[in-house]
């Protein structure tokens, strides 16, 4: 009998190496059709049925400490970017435990902190840098239409370029979509197969790149998703944050691994 191929991933790869412990293959970044935007989240929801308790309880700390950083002038909102890593591979790792049937632990939030930790940080470091660079050529075109409107020292909202801040606007969101393509997968990328933080970011833009298409329906269905989990109190948050965070590593698996 044939054996049947799994839609969600290319028939041939290209081999990079095993990850250690042998369960997982990190293979060429594999092009995935379409469908595959949904069912990585519908995969994200199976690994949140497994455990919802324990997810619940681990965004809700996550989600405080995240909060007290960014009460903390400047030096707080430096670290959620340099930390993101690091809790996103803890997550990363806490998934792939309930993959291979294991369990999830609250310790799991705080893994990325013994496990290649410093390539981690410079994957948020390159991130936060990415971010700075995509933002400053959206400030420059605002700041080009808001000086008509103190031109000659007087404020003139008569004179305001609404174009040039929309404009603006628009370039910071282009720009910061290949930024947020090289992180996405970054953190799983140095946390399960040891990858230096810039090749992991390079391997990331890769593999969205590669799926832009199923990239594109994922986001599309995570923002109508997001509207949803707000109607009941925004306590569909509950659900919606652990399944879109544990898209970070099925996503992976569908594009990265072979078993």
């Amino acid at each position: 009998m044939t054996e049947q191929q799994n839609p969600y991933q290319a028939p041939e790869a290209e081999l990079i190496e095993a990850a250690s412990g042998g369960e997982l293959t990190l293979v060429d970044p594999q092009k995935n059709p379409i469908g595959a935007g949904w069912a990585w989240i519908a995969q994200g929801f199976g690994l949140f049925k497994k455990s919802p308790g324990l997810w619940v309880g681990i965004i809700i700390v996550w989600f405080i400490l995240m909060m007290v950083l960014a009460f903390i002038p400047f030096i707080g909102q430096l670290a959620s970017y340099v930390l993101g890593p690091i809790f996103m591979a803890g997550f990363v790792l806490g998934c792939r435990e309930l993959d291979q049937g294991g369990e999830l632990r609250f310790d799991h939030l705080f893994a990325g902190f013994s496990n290649n930790t410093g390539q981690l940080i410079l994957v948020g470091v390159l991130y936060l840098v990415g971010i700075i660079i995509a933002v400053i050529p959206g400030v420059l075109v605002m700041g080009a239409g808001m000086a008509t409107m103190f031109r000659g020292g007087q404020p003139a909202p008569d004179t305001f370029d609404g174009t040039a801040f929309a404009i603006g606007m628009l370039l910071i969101f282009a720009v910061m979509i290949p930024v947020f393509m090289a992180y996405w997968f970054a953190p799983a990328l140095v946390v399960l197969h040891d990858k230096p933080a810039f090749e992991a970011m390079k391997l990331s833009f890769k593999g969205c790149l590669r799926n832009i298409l199923p990239y594109t329906w994922y986001s599309m269905v995570a923002v109508v998703l997001c509207i949803l989990a707000v109607i009941p109190l925004g306590l569909g948050y509950l659900v919606l944050m652990p399944t879109l965070i544990a898209t970070f590593y099925t996503a992976y698996r569908s594009i990265f691994t072979e078993q």
